[in-house]
């Protein structure tokens, strides 16, 4: 086992390089920096919604405080790595009997994974609420559109008759015109007629100084016609007017109800327009938030099986010191380890999961790993 010492302190140098935003040298240091962490998102809040409008999750207030928490988790992680490496293992009983310090930094990790684990169950609470309340309003909307839509069909139903009056007015009005041109030329023929009527009567009774009576007689019986054609003529002219009058009055009328009658409808269409416009939106808020609930679900697995393989080797810790009494035995603790890292590699691969230290963290993570598997695989280990 001595030839793995230079690449246990190796692997100690380069974690304390690749080190992030927190200082884990004593389990002080990171409880107060994730205090930070948590005091920030309490000073923010749960993410909230607008009636309308659903910020997109991958902006979630809480993303970062996750991130942080992972990578408290993760540092430690890495802690109990170095400390594998740098534990002294008797090479016939294969027990490390520095487990106080492998313990400490298991207990860490778990801690700050199920708080993480916590704060995404928290996000994905108000994600559902947020999309409860999305299709709330698409309900209400899209009783509103049918609403409206049935009085755009009313609207349309009473501008259609309006015009149609509107037409009979002005035939009614056309017409009337037409008669009073008519009449007008009835009461001139019937003037002309007149005239001459009076004219006949009186050249019968001037020829001759004995009247002619037959004549006289025609004449006053023409006259009489006359008279009668003129004011019946008279008649028709005003009652051709009061019609005209009537028409025109329903003309205008008309007119203006067709007129605000389009108003109306034009106005409706603008809010039909925007009301399908507003349900247009909402249903790709909902979409977008059906595939970040997913998303968010995901990461909620992946941290799950984290804690619990962090959980498990907790309690593999405890079992082997109760066997042991005073160490644990340092290969079955390895191999928990190995599922863990995988777990953890996983976590940090996930595109929401905000936080600049990670990729480092990671990688480190990952060289390490493998320099402890490797040294599970030497002959040494192996016989």
């Amino acid at each position: 086992m001595h030839k793995s010492a230079k690449t246990r302190r190796t692997a100690r140098s380069h974690v304390t390089h690749t080190r992030g935003r927190f200082t884990l040298h004593t389990p002080g240091d990171i409880h107060h920096g994730i205090l930070n962490v948590v005091v920030n998102s309490h000073s923010h809040g749960p993410v909230k919604m607008s009636q309308i409008c659903l910020p997109n999750v991958k902006d979630f207030q809480c993303r970062e405080v996750v991130g942080d928490l992972l990578q408290v988790g993760i540092e430690s992680i890495c802690n109990i790595c170095v400390a594998l490496l740098n534990a002294h293992v008797d090479q016939n009983t294969g027990k490390c009997i520095s487990y106080c310090h492998i313990r400490e930094h298991i207990e860490n990790a778990e801690k700050y994974m199920k708080m993480a684990e916590n704060m995404i169950k928290q996000a994905l609470g108000n994600l559902d609420e947020s999309m409860e309340c999305l299709v709330k309003d698409m309900g209400r909307i899209e009783q509103e559109e049918k609403e409206k839509n049935q009085s755009m069909e009313t609207l349309e139903h009473d501008l259609s008759l309006h015009k149609k009056i509107l037409d009979q007015s002005k035939s009614a009005l056309e017409k009337a015109e037409k008669t009073l041109d008519s009449e007008k030329e009835t009461l001139k023929k019937e003037e002309a007629n007149v005239n001459s009527c009076q004219k006949l009567s009186i050249a019968g009774g001037t020829l001759c100084v004995i009247p002619f009576f037959f004549t006289q007689i025609a004449g006053l019986a023409l006259l009489c016609v006359g008279e009668r054609g003129r004011h019946n003529a008279k008649d028709g002219i005003s009652t051709a007017k009061e019609e005209i009058t009537m028409a025109e009055s329903h003309v205008k009328e008309y007119n203006s109800k067709v007129s605000d009658y389009q108003s109306r409808i034009s106005e409706a269409q603008k809010e039909i327009d925007e009301t399908i416009t507003c349900l247009k939106k909402i249903r790709k808020e909902i979409d977008e938030l059906k595939e970040n609930i997913v998303d968010v679900a995901k990461i909620q697995t992946l941290v799950r099986e984290a804690v619990r393989l962090l959980s498990n080797l907790s309690g593999k810790v405890t079992v082997l010191q109760k066997q042991t009494q005073s160490s644990i035995f340092w290969q079955p603790v390895v191999n928990v380890m190995k599922e863990v890292m995988i777990a953890v590699s996983n976590i940090a691969e996930n595109q929401l999961i905000f936080s600049q230290g990670l990729p480092g963290l990671i990688n480190t993570l990952r060289e390490n790993s493998g320099r402890l598997l490797a040294i599970r695989n030497s002959p040494e280990n192996c016989e």
